[in-house]
């Protein structure tokens, strides 16, 4: 199955933390995190336009680009893209079977994340441009 398709979410990439509750054991997402969460189910709409939502297991590469030397775990960084996804490119981010999670820091960059998304599951090789 091809039918791959990408996308880019200009704007400093926001990674997930563990889950915070407030004291009465509700969840909490921070605000900076549903702002980022938020444009990036914007973008994937966008992307999505004549497309149907993807019920087969599907493959993920997500380039982060960042601007800053401020570390940043990856997992994080990729855990807010899945979810941002739930519900408009797939059901549920269960559904992803493979993943490709890369992280520049390019100081003079601008900042943001490449988005391809494979249905089907199989990731083609990636060639990354050496600096």
């Amino acid at each position: 199955m091809s039918n791959m398709f990408c996308f880019i979410v200009d704007g400093p990439p926001v990674p997930k933390q563990s889950t915070r509750f407030d004291g009465h054991g509700h969840a909490h997402t921070a605000p900076r995190v549903k702002a980022w969460q938020d444009l990036v189910s914007w973008k994937a709409k966008e992307a999505m336009t004549g497309r149907e939502i993807l019920t087969c297991d599907v493959a993920i590469r997500c380039v982060f680009v960042l601007n800053n030397h401020r570390r940043v775990d990856s997992g994080n960084l990729e855990k807010c893209i899945e979810d941002a996804l739930n519900g408009i490119v797939y059901i549920d981010d269960c559904q992803i079977v493979n993943t490709h999670i890369v992280k520049h820091v390019y100081p003079k960059a601008t900042a943001g994340v490449f988005i391809e998304i494979h249905p089907g599951g199989d990731l083609p090789p990636f060639y990354e441009v050496k600096k």
